[in-house]
């Protein structure tokens, strides 16, 4: 069940992230035990269209970091993120997050990095689970500027809500619900996803945050059987 939550946390991050990569990206994280993708097409929506086009332009930024794990925080210096994860919370070690990924390799340069998010459209980078089945997700693709410059966080999230939800209905859960709202998050006004859903009387809690920087999305996710476990992209704050 723990890594059921986990693959579908993380598809619901690499998701959003993959929207403007239109209908090329299928994500398959095989290596968990499971052989379902997701396939995310691209949005009617003009602007979204425009920006697939566009999104062949990969950034370069020398800058480009996947980020680090320090004890129990997530840090990224290129979103200028600091995110500590709650207690009980370990994050997973680098083979098991290439393993999500199917990469064969259990180390990822930065440049490495780069070039498989070109190819497969966005990548899951770190993770954290506990002993009550909650999890935190952070997941990184590559869209190009100038998608990340005609995209806003709210067009992301509102074109990939439908399949967002086919990720909840395939996890087994019913009574879904999902909202969008603005929320404080390092310390600045951003767009936040709401889910809820509902499986053998528990109700599962999720919500999911993006920030666009120079040609890439970042997807920060946390969920679990209790809201609680929200409180982590509450706890998130700038690296500098």
């Amino acid at each position: 069940m723990k890594k059921r939550i986990i693959v579908t946390l993380m598809s619901i991050a690499i998701a959003i992230t993959s929207v403007a990569c239109g209908d090329k990206v299928l994500i398959q994280p095989a290596t968990l035990g499971t052989s379902s993708g997701i396939e995310v097409k691209a949005s009617d929506d003009d602007s979204l269209d425009e920006a697939d086009k566009s999104s062949t332009e990969v950034s370069t930024d020398a800058n480009f970091t996947s980020g680090e794990v320090i004890d129990n925080v997530y840090e990224n210096e290129f979103f200028n993120v600091k995110i500590p994860v709650s207690e009980g919370m370990v994050f997973a070690d680098e083979v098991k997050v290439a393993e999500l990924n199917g990469l064969v390799d259990n180390t990822i340069t930065n440049e490495q990095l780069k070039e498989a998010m070109d190819k497969q459209g966005s990548l899951a980078v770190a993770y954290a689970t506990d002993n009550n089945l909650s999890a935190f997700t952070v997941s990184i693709g590559s869209a190009g500027k100038i998608a990340t410059a005609l995209l806003s966080e709210k067009k992301i999230i509102e074109a990939s809500k439908d399949s967002l939800i086919s990720q909840y209905e395939g996890m087994g859960l019913t009574d879904i619900s999902t909202s969008i709202e603005k929320t404080t998050f390092i310390g600045e006004e951003h767009e936040c996803l709401s889910m809820t859903g509902t499986a053998q009387g528990v109700t599962f809690h999720a919500k999911v945050i993006c920030l666009l920087k120079d040609g890439y999305i970042g997807t920060f996710a946390v969920g679990g059987p209790s809201e609680e476990v929200c409180i982590i992209l509450d706890g998130a704050t700038k690296l500098n």
